[in-house]
């Protein structure tokens, strides 16, 4: 498997505030005298790559777009273990917009030939716009699947774990597994203990969000939720997750009068209690 992993470097986003200025021509951060650093996400995307290697073969070349001192970042790479580097390099002035860096990483991964997989970090530390991705995907035709945190091989392909769509990604996959223990609940005294598995999660966050669907809500709703940490408040939960329904947590604790307040400001759409 070959794999590609795009890095970019920033400037250090541990400089002083008070050192910090922006540039009013140019509308980005002066350098002054910070340091130069390897984006941190694109780190964890080599990382992730470098994991994925070891446990099935293949390769990681590591691409960079940037001025002459960028080397610093495919130096870092390779003493990762990055069994390749290349660095196209631009001239000293404003950076590049989002879309022109995307153009030529994708003209850089033509010329390096085919790989399997392209990888890049969720967002860049200095501005965080974390564009490049899906732009790099379009540009080079290919599916693309964000915020991704793992990657094994399975069936011929690659199994992803994700930070978001817990209730799908996570929850319903481990199912699978109908022994897989999610939590263990015990009552007060510890006498009566029950272990629910991610199976039972599964159904019971199921049957919520349909209860929720009948009600009539809808993505992007609010659901104000005051229920005890019990098997309930997962099942709630991930229900809301599989829908799309904006949970609101809160504590037991409340009165008639916080919730009215909870529920009237934010325009919840239901409660649950």
């Amino acid at each position: 498997m070959r794999i590609l992993v795009c890095m970019k470097q920033i400037l250090d986003p541990d400089v002083p505030a008070r050192d910090f200025r922006i540039d009013e021509d140019c509308r980005e951060a002066e350098r002054g005298g910070a340091n130069l650093v390897p984006n941190i996400f694109c780190e964890n995307a080599l990382e992730t790559a470098l994991q994925l290697r070891d446990g099935t073969g293949g390769s990681v070349t590591a691409v960079s777009f940037g001025t002459e001192e960028a080397e610093d970042v495919l130096r870092k790479a390779l003493a990762m273990t990055a069994d390749e580097a290349a660095l196209v390099t631009r001239s000293d002035g404003p950076a590049p917009d989002a879309l022109t860096v995307v153009r030529v990483l994708a003209a850089a991964a033509r010329k390096l030939g085919e790989f399997d997989v392209v990888m890049v970090g969720r967002e860049s530390g200095d501005w965080g716009v974390g564009q490049t991705g899906g732009l790099l995907a379009e540009e080079l035709g290919l599916p693309m699947v964000a915020l991704v945190d793992g990657a094994e091989p399975a069936d011929g392909g690659l199994t992803l774990r994700r930070q978001t769509d817990y209730g799908f990604d996570v929850v319903d996959r481990w199912s699978e597994d109908r022994s897989k223990v999610a939590l263990v609940w015990a009552d007060r005294t510890g006498r009566d203990i029950r272990k629910y598995s991610f199976f039972d999660l599964k159904c019971l966050s199921n049957r919520f969000a349909n209860a929720l669907l009948e009600l009539g809500l809808e993505k992007g709703d609010r659901l104000f939720v005051m229920v005890p940490r019990v098997v309930n408040w997962y099942a709630v939960m991930l229900g809301c997750f599989k829908l799309g329904v904006i949970p609101m947590p809160a504590p037991n604790i409340l009165t008639p009068k916080d919730v009215a307040y909870r529920v009237n400001e934010a325009d919840a759409s239901g409660a649950v209690a």
